[in-house]
């Protein structure tokens, strides 16, 4: 019992796909940003105490 789809359904399902797919990238882009932006939030720290202590 294959159901055949009209063109219409199957760009609409193409098009689904395709938006999944570009959601599931900016999704990885988001996370990859946000760990480089913690990394330089923490050698942001990193430099703040060294020069901290460079001034005692």
């Amino acid at each position: 019992m294959d159901k055949e789809f009209s063109s219409e359904e199957n760009l609409l399902l193409i098009n689904q796909q395709k938006i999944t797919v570009q959601r599931k990238k900016i999704d990885s882009q988001r996370e990859v940003a946000l760990s480089v932006q913690a990394i330089t939030e923490d050698e942001r720290n990193w430099i703040r105490q060294v020069l901290n202590e460079a001034d005692c």
